[in-house]
């Protein structure tokens, strides 16, 4: 939630981060900012070229510049955390349904059943390795998965469109 109102640019009072880095790290920003920068918001790349390579810098295009400064750029872009994956009781990891068995011998046996210490005996004799009432608390388990996966997909899903199209308040 707090990373979603960051991103609908709720509480954000100055949206310009003004910040200059260089190799040796963060100077301080200028007073005045020159055009397009004191307008609107950017990324600016400049590159120093050691004099020894100034002439074979030359013959190099500036297209070849730009894309490795647009090429940084999205690579440092802020992503969207991958969405999760649903489940299907067939599809709860071992260690979930180990800790569910686990869980079910503490749980109240239904009426004619009896664990006997390594299975669970019904009165008319038939017995099974798990719990009778395994199968209805692995399917409340999985809807609680499932309802936890549905509320982090919707917010992957609203942050992935704020992280497209930044709010008003963040666009110049």
């Amino acid at each position: 939630e707090e990373l979603l109102s960051h991103l609908r640019g709720e509480g954000v009072q100055d949206p310009l981060y003004k910040l200059v880095m260089t190799g040796a790290g963060q100077v301080a920003s200028p007073e005045k900012w020159p055009e397009p920068l004191a307008s609107r918001c950017g990324v600016l790349f400049w590159w120093c070229i050691p004099s020894s390579e100034a002439n074979a810098a030359a013959g190099e295009p500036a297209s070849a510049r730009r894309t490795a400064a647009e090429q940084a750029v999205e690579e440092s872009k802020l992503r969207a955390p991958p969405k999760r994956k649903r489940w299907a009781v067939k599809d709860i990891p071992e260690d979930a349904l180990a800790d569910a068995r686990e869980h079910m011998l503490t749980a109240e046996l239904p009426e004619g059943y009896f664990f006997d210490g390594n299975k669970y005996v019904h009165v008319d004799g038939y017995e099974q390795k798990d719990h009778p009432s395994l199968g209805s608390y692995l399917e409340l388990l999985v809807s609680k998965h499932n309802a936890d996966v549905q509320a982090w997909n919707a917010a992957v899903d609203e942050a992935s469109l704020l992280l497209a199209q930044p709010p008003a308040s963040l666009r110049r």
